[in-house]
């Protein structure tokens, strides 16, 4: 074929190419987009990737960066997914098409606020050989704590599922008492 009619070709075949990708209802190529919020979030609190720009024509992946493995995104032309971060850090959010990074974002994930414990002690003041009860809330749940009646008497005692817990105590004699509560850590004092 002589070089004067090869061009022609190769130019028709590029229109005919543009014609057919163009189509009425045809996709455009991909533009990815990854947004992250909150950024920064706290340890265990819900962020969202909201994934943007996508072709249903492409299959995508969301590697949240820390070490949880990757999901996959629905077929659309966007997606939220949401993630709960286990560990404080930097991480590096990949959206990929096919195993090729599209899009990435950093989300700072920072270490969970310490809980704001709540005790009461009823009735208060109390009278000797009553019981007194101590009821506490806000704590981590399943968590194992001391309580410190101020008298010499300790107990050790889980959390509940809610973040409560409910105990009493007698006291054999007169006087103030301090009664504090503490974590494992020592996270937790009241």
């Amino acid at each position: 074929m002589s070089k004067q009619y090869f061009q022609p070709l190769v130019l028709l075949f590029a229109v005919l190419m543009l014609l057919f990708s163009l189509r009425a209802g045809a996709q455009p190529l991909d533009d990815p987009t990854l947004n992250l919020t909150p950024n920064p979030v706290a340890v265990g609190a819900e962020v969202q990737a909201a994934v943007g720009g996508l072709s249903t024509r492409y299959a995508y992946t969301l590697d949240w960066g820390d070490g949880s493995g990757t999901v996959d995104v629905p077929r659309a032309t966007s997606a939220t997914l949401r993630h709960r971060f286990a560990t404080s850090g930097s991480f590096t959010t990949v959206l990929r098409r096919f195993d090729e990074p599209v899009a990435r974002a950093l989300v700072k994930v920072s270490p969970a606020p310490a809980p704001t414990c709540v005790l009461e002690l009823a009735p208060n003041p109390a009278e000797v050989g009553s019981a007194v009860k101590a009821t506490l809330s806000g704590l981590i749940p399943g968590v194992t704590l001391d309580i410190d009646w101020g008298d010499t008497s300790n107990e050790s005692f889980n959390a509940s599922a809610q973040g409560t817990a409910s105990l009493s105590h007698i006291y054999s004699a007169a006087g103030g008492y301090s009664v504090t509560v503490r974590g494992s850590s020592n996270l937790i004092a009241i």
